[in-house]
């Protein structure tokens, strides 16, 4: 049976971060169970993930570690906290995602850092990291990485969120981190410090 799993302040021991929900996911592709945008006019909650998974909904297949975490290895980019996604050594899929309302009539850039960490076998390039933006039942794909997009450290990316989704009402949407893998193309990919700024 597939179910989802919402994480919740409380539930951040090493163990309950360290079982990993089986994947939910809606015919069109969007994740069930995404957590609401915060109060006091933040768009996203723990953007930095510095409070554990709390704020980020997640769903995998076949991983079963600490999507979350504040190990010092691999470090973050600022602070402690960052997601690792893909690495397992296995063929499955991993995803995060968060619900944000947009406000009316107003732009965005949605940024963040990754850091695609360079492994040993590097010859055959497999499509591993994609970032997508959903909104009214229309889902676009903004950034795609592969396991061949290695670097040293850490690498800024910002995308304008598609015009099409301002509106002259608060509008939602919701942002996913998704990596797929197989077992010859076990990438480790890190997402620290993702951002979403109003534009004009």
């Amino acid at each position: 049976m597939k179910r989802s799993r919402r994480f919740s302040p409380l539930a951040r021991t090493p163990k309950a971060l360290g079982v990993l929900a089986a994947v939910s996911v809606l015919a069109a592709g969007a994740l069930t169970g995404a957590v609401p945008a915060s109060a006091n006019g933040a768009l996203l909650v723990n953007p930095g993930f510095e409070s554990g998974p709390w704020g980020w909904s997640s769903v995998t297949t076949d991983f079963n570690y600490q999507t979350v975490n504040n190990s010092p290895y691999p470090a973050a980019h600022a602070g402690t906290g960052k997601a690792v996604l893909g690495a397992s050594g296995r063929y499955g899929m991993e995803r995060i995602s968060q619900r944000v309302t947009l406000a009316a009539g107003q732009g965005y850039a949605l940024s963040f850092w990754t850091h695609i960490r360079r492994q040993p076998v590097e010859h055959v390039a497999f499509r591993q990291l994609e970032v997508t933006l959903s909104s009214g039942g229309v889902h676009q794909t903004v950034v795609t990485r592969t396991n061949k997009d290695w670097n040293t450290g850490y690498e800024r990316i910002s995308v304008p969120v598609p015009s099409q989704w301002v509106s002259s009402a608060p509008r939602e949407m919701t942002i996913s981190f998704t990596v797929t893998e197989d077992m010859y193309n076990q990438t480790p990919i890190l997402i620290d410090d993702v951002s979403l700024d109003p534009m004009g």
